[in-house]
């Protein structure tokens, strides 16, 4: 019995078949402990490795490819170091801050991470909005983007933040979160916006509702790998989707009205 539960060649199979191609531009979301067991995976800089060669071998050279490298530094009061503060939502993440070439973005609570001829517009010159008008999500949305994840739902993409505070729902709310920001070694103070959730029990995000109506609908396209999945949707089909259930539903994709 084979001591792993997939390997490379399963996992460039498994990409392909939900519809990642060469160019194509990808934010990825990535947990790969629940995938299982990764052949010659002897430690998460190797199973990191052979996950990004994997995407590599799949969108080709002249793709862009976006990680989220989160920090919650704001948040948290601390000071956000661009080229410095490590991600804190996991391995994979920080394996690909670091790669050569890779660029970050300066959002001292939700940074993104990318490599590519597109990343350059994608990440710079951001306005100071987590999920705002022009924020990454937004600018990946206008130029055809996808999202793509490995081991998580659909349901764990913070994409569906940047739908929400375009529709406006009720159940959210800008909050400013202000500090210093270091860049190239320049220190900045800044005040960024972040559509955060109301305290309220039944606003708490839960955005199980709208991955499964994506998946009913075709949109999300989803695969068996190892012990989990790969997933991949349209940012544009995912943004029209998700504003139209809100409209109907303000309260589709947190846990509900009380009243």
């Amino acid at each position: 019995m084979a001591s792993w539960d997939y390997s490379q060649d399963d996992l460039i199979s498994g990409l392909k078949s939900v519809g990642l191609k060469q160019d194509d531009t990808v934010l990825i979301y990535v947990s790969f402990g629940l995938l299982g067991h990764l052949k010659y995976g002897y430690n998460s800089n190797s199973i990191s490795q052979i996950i990004l060669n994997s995407f590599e071998t799949v969108l080709g050279k002249n793709s862009t490819i976006l990680v989220p490298t989160y920090t919650y530094s704001f948040c948290n009061n601390e000071k956000y170091e661009v080229e410095k503060t490590p991600s804190t939502i996991g391995a994979f993440t920080e394996f690909f801050r670091k790669q050569n070439g890779v660029i970050r973005s300066r959002d001292p609570i939700f940074s993104v991470a990318g490599r590519g001829p597109k990343v350059s517009y994608l990440l710079s010159n951001l306005p100071y909005t987590c999920f705002g008008k022009d924020c990454v999500y937004d600018r990946l949305t206008k130029i055809g983007g996808k999202i793509c994840m490995m081991g998580l739902g659909l349901h764990w993409a913070t994409f569906r933040h940047y739908i929400e505070e375009s529709v406006g729902i009720s159940a959210r709310y800008s909050k400013k979160f202000s500090g210093i920001i270091v860049e190239n070694g320049e220190e900045s103070h800044e005040v960024w916006d972040y559509f955060v959730r109301k305290l309220d029990d039944n606003c708490y995000p839960d955005g199980r509702r709208l991955e499964k109506k994506a998946c009913e609908l075709g949109y999300c396209k989803t695969t068996i790998v190892g012990r989990g999945k790969i997933s991949q949707i349209d940012c544009k089909k995912f943004l029209d989707l998700g504003t139209e259930m809100l409209k109907e539903d303000p309260w589709f994709t947190v846990k509900g009205s009380s009243y």
